[in-house]
């Protein structure tokens, strides 16, 4: 158990969580500092890692956030691309795979960010939004049957940033109120593509 976490402050880092290995922290960023570039993998049946509070990927330099095979990360709230200089990458991918957010989800809160959901992993939320802050950019590409993404609350897609969602080949996503474009300014995308 730690309380806080940072990959990547200002070189290369890395954080691995494999064969049912268990990390614990409060507060946990990737790419903390505009030179920094952090890397965490989550791999496999019972590896865990449940962070408390905030999860930054890609804070102010490159953070990249893999969660394969049955991994499961858990936390408060998260930004993918959570600052100007921030870019941010998560892929779900795989049955089992899961990222649960208890509050709230940003793809783009300031910087870029992109989130891949596939092969039936899972996201959950109480609110989400794809690209948040003026100047932001955020991407979503859900694939395959199976695959989810749930927002207890709204999904926005372009608050006042560029948001853009693609759904294909038989994934699910459900929220209860969906905004696109929300703000002047804006530019947000949802396509929904059944595939072949």
């Amino acid at each position: 158990n730690v309380s806080n976490v940072e990959i990547g402050v200002f070189g290369n880092g890395a954080l691995n969580a494999l064969n049912g290995g268990a990390v614990n922290s409060f507060r946990a960023s990737l790419g903390s500092n505009v030179s920094g570039v952090g890397t965490a993998n989550v791999d496999g049946a019972g590896s865990v890692w449940v962070n408390a509070d905030t999860f930054e990927i890609g804070a102010l330099g490159g953070g990249t956030l893999t969660v394969t095979n049955g991994g499961v990360v858990t936390d408060n709230n998260s930004a993918i691309g959570a600052n100007a200089s921030g870019v941010g990458t998560v892929t779900v991918n795989g049955a089992g795979s899961t990222w649960t957010n208890a509050a709230d989800i940003a793809i783009g809160l300031g910087g870029t960010g992109f989130l891949t959901i596939s092969n039936g992993g899972s996201v959950s939320s109480t609110t989400s939004v794809v690209g948040l802050a003026s100047g932001s950019t955020g991407t979503v590409d859900m694939d395959g049957n199976s695959s989810q993404w749930i927002t207890s609350g709204t999904l926005t897609v372009g608050m006042d940033g560029t948001g853009t969602v693609n759904v294909r080949n038989g994934a699910d996503l459900s929220a209860v109120g969906v905004s696109i474009g929300r703000n002047l300014g804006s530019d947000g995308t949802l396509t929904v593509d059944a595939g072949f």
